[in-house]
């Protein structure tokens, strides 16, 4: 029953949100270690490039060695305390070290001064439409007081090809937002590219509005990213700031419910309609006089007034008998007399009709009548007389299209006429 559908509902929600949850958390899982291990590396060039020990060439020869053991570095600098470059190492033909360190704001500098790492927003290349975040690290020394820090421009080309190849069943997917809801890793790079906020989807807002260390056990309904009702869920990495967001068409999410519904609806209407066949055979086989009586409303609603209902069989069906037939007697008299009634007023409408129209045709007056439509219906020959034409030609007429009417005003009298309910 309802409570069993219910149920079902329950059980396979539960399902859904340990299914997506899992899934989630695996692709988190990739790209937190994704990212950790890069803020290892720097730390280790960080403890490498010491700006105290090491000369610049040594700090050089370490943040290009850097480079070639992780291809998603792009480009790395050392910066001293007074954010005056050090050293740097670029796989691009042109160095431009500004290009990063005007990402260090007031507000991100004492963040990283205080020994917390940093990741900026994601942002594209121009050149390549790769995605890139610039990660920092703080140099310290052994009494762990700020010497410096390092940054690299990572590429992130590694989460969109993470993302694109995985599958949420058989028509589910995975996209990463930021805290901001921007779009960063989806399977339709096109709507990343552009810079596609999702604030708009009901589960990015309140993602966008809960703690940043916050993931729903629950998955909600909502009109997601294809426009399509889905079933959703995120996971927050808390570091970076981002949330691995997955979603499943709502048919396919409670497609065993569907269809576990419907074969219930399937079901009841199978044992309806035997149920409905047995009482229909028992009812002929046990009450062929209620059958009969049936048959013979039947015919009298055709048309067949003058029928009678046998009388026989049981007390209770000779009672419902008789009383049929005093009611179809009763019904027969009523519609006589209503036959009658309706001869009698047609004939004396018919009459004054008649009269009328002697009236108006005897008339020196000429007369014309029109309908609503503005079409003539009636017209003597005092008429015809008067418009030096025939009563046809003037039956044809329809006075919205009669020049004659307009120029002298009769036309105008005649829809005020009309719009008053003048007659």
């Amino acid at each position: 029953g309802a409570l069993q559908v219910a149920s079902n509902i329950q059980s396979q929600r539960a399902l859904l949100a340990e299914y997506q949850y899992l899934v989630a958390m695996q692709t988190s899982q990739s790209v937190s270690n994704f990212i950790q291990e890069k803020f290892n590396t720097l730390d280790t060039a960080a403890w490498l490039t010491d700006p105290l020990i090491k000369t610049k060439e040594e700090q050089k020869y370490i943040l290009e060695s850097m480079l070639g053991l992780q291809p998603a570095f792009r480009q790395l600098i050392l910066l001293d305390t007074h954010n005056k470059v050090l050293a740097q190492a670029s796989l691009q033909v042109r160095e431009d070290p500004d290009q990063l360190t005007k990402l260090l704001t007031e507000e991100v500098l004492a963040q990283i001064r205080q020994g917390n790492k940093y990741i900026s927003p994601v942002y594209i290349d121009a050149d390549t439409n790769e995605p890139l975040v610039v990660m920092a690290a703080p140099v310290l020394d052994v009494f762990h007081q700020y010497q410096g820090l390092i940054l690299a421009e990572t590429k992130l080309k590694f989460m969109w090809d993470l993302v694109e190849d995985l599958k949420v069943g058989e028509k589910g997917y995975v996209y990463v937002v930021d805290r901001a809801g921007n779009l960063i890793a989806y399977g339709d790079t096109a709507l990343v590219l552009k810079g596609k906020n999702l604030r708009h989807l009901e589960l990015i807002d309140n993602y966008v509005q809960a703690d940043p260390t916050y993931s729903p056990q629950e998955p909600s309904t909502y009109m997601g990213i294809s426009n399509d009702l889905v079933v959703g869920n995120y996971v927050s990495l808390g570091m970076p700031d981002w949330a691995v967001v997955t979603e499943i068409p709502w048919e396919e999410a409670y497609h065993n419910v569907i269809l576990n519904i419907t074969w219930g609806i399937i079901i009841i209407l199978v044992v309806a309609g035997l149920a409905a066949l047995l009482a229909s055979t028992l009812a002929k086989r046990l009450a062929s006089s209620l059958i009969n009586l049936e048959n013979t409303a039947t015919r009298i609603a055709r048309g067949e007034m003058d029928l009678q209902v046998a009388v026989s069989g049981p007390k209770e069906v000779i009672n419902l008998a008789e009383a049929f037939n005093s009611m179809t007697a009763q019904l027969r008299e009523t519609l006589a007399n209503l036959e009658a009634k309706v001869a009698e007023r047609t004939q004396q409408l018919q009459n004054a009709l008649n009269f009328e129209k002697e009236i108006l045709s005897a008339s020196a007056t000429g007369i014309a009548v029109y309908d609503e439509t503005g079409q003539c219906i009636l017209a003597n020959e005092a008429m015809a007389k008067l418009v030096n034409g025939t009563i046809e030609q003037i039956l044809a007429q329809n006075y919205h299209h009669i020049e004659s009417w307009k120029k002298t005003g009769l036309y105008n009298f005649a829809m005020k006429a009309i719009e008053n309910h003048i007659e």
